[in-house]
């Protein structure tokens, strides 16, 4: 296995996937559903945890000023997120392209 590549076990081989050399087994395929999931929580996570302080901080004030405006909430929630994707965007896609390219490198794997 090349470079920065996870340790999935591969599953038994049989039928016809065995004759062609194209199993993978529930174990391998679990550990990619596994890596694709963390990796989406820390790519979304900043941005998400970001606007959920930004939202509790909006809600409170406007309990404590009793300002009901809609468009109050929902401004500064776009300014956040998109001064956050703009902040930390390049390390986003540097840890998405890590990930595809990892499943890219491990495509040769799977036919052994």
């Amino acid at each position: 296995m090349r470079g920065n590549v996870g340790n999935f076990g591969c599953g038994a081989r049989s039928g016809a996937g065995a004759i062609y050399g194209w199993v993978m087994g529930p174990d391998r395929a679990l550990g990619f559903l596994n890596q694709m999931l963390w990796s989406s929580l820390w790519v979304a996570g900043p941005v998400l945890v970001a606007i959920l302080l930004v939202g509790l901080v909006i809600s409170v004030f406007q309990v404590t000023t009793q300002i009901q405006e809609m468009t109050l909430s929902y401004v500064p929630k776009m300014i956040v997120a998109g001064f956050l994707l703009i902040a930390i965007g390049p390390w986003m896609m540097g840890r998405v392209t890590q990930f595809a390219t990892t499943l890219y490198l491990l495509i040769p794997t799977l036919a052994r």
